[in-house]
This record gives C-alpha cells, structure tokens and sequence, in this order.
C-alpha cells in the first residue's frame, strides 16, 4: 500500500478522536482550520469511505448506526468512549477507538496507528511531563 494511504488513514483516525470536540465547538471554524492549518478536510458523523480498497466508516458513537452498517465495512473508527479498544464484530469488522486525541477528559492524550494491509495496531498515549509542555 502506498504511504500517502496510510498517512490520509492516520489523520482520518486523528480527526475522528476530534469530532467529539466539534460537538460542541464551532463546526466551520474547526473545518476551516482543518483545511488552512493540515491540508485535509472534516466530514460530520457518520462517514463512509473507501481507502486502499477497504470499506471504512467513520463515527463518533456507534449508536448513531444501524448494525447493517456496521456490517457493510471491513474498519469501523469512533471515538465515543475516549478510551482506547479493538475488537472484530462476528461478520469480521474491525470496531477501532484510537482514544483520547487531547487527554481532557482522562488526562493522556491518545491515538493509533493502523497498517491497512495487515490490520494491526499501535496504540499510543502520551503520559506525563512529556506531552505538557
């Protein structure tokens, strides 16, 4: 797989962990800044995409889907919970929660890394002094 597919899928996890912030900030400027500040482009919950061949969706809580939809993608990336977990849904899905992307609500900020071609994961997390500068 091509790097730049790899980098598109890091910032889609990292704006993904950030869409919890959108909630209740203001969506244009967060969009603005976005484009201006790293080049890339949000998309509201839920969004579906295709990124190296594999069916991906994005959302906040799971909730706001139906389970058919779950179904229907091979990478499911939310961020609800702000806490980090993998697991696979019985059809094979993989559910991601990257965690945390600015720690203000547990303290450490969060974060994964997905290889697209063979599905595994790195978790990161950002303990104290290092990320308080």
């Amino acid at each position: 797989m091509r790097s730049d597919m790899k980098r598109f899928l890091l910032a889609l996890v990292a704006l993904t962990a950030l869409s919890a912030s959108a909630q209740n900030a203001d969506l244009n400027t967060l969009k603005a800044y976005a484009a201006k500040g790293m080049g890339i482009e949000l998309y509201e919950s839920p969004h579906s995409l295709e990124v190296g061949g594999r069916r991906i969706l994005l959302v906040h809580d799971l909730g706001e889907v139906a389970a058919r939809s779950l179904e229907s993608h091979e990478l499911i990336i939310h961020g609800f919970t702000h806490k980090q977990e993998i697991r696979e849904l019985d059809g094979g899905a993989t559910i991601v929660n990257p965690g945390e992307a600015c720690g203000w609500l547990h303290g450490t900020p969060a974060a994964a890394v997905l290889d697209l071609e063979t599905k595994s994961l790195e978790f990161i997390s950002l303990t104290e002094p290092a990320w308080k500068v």
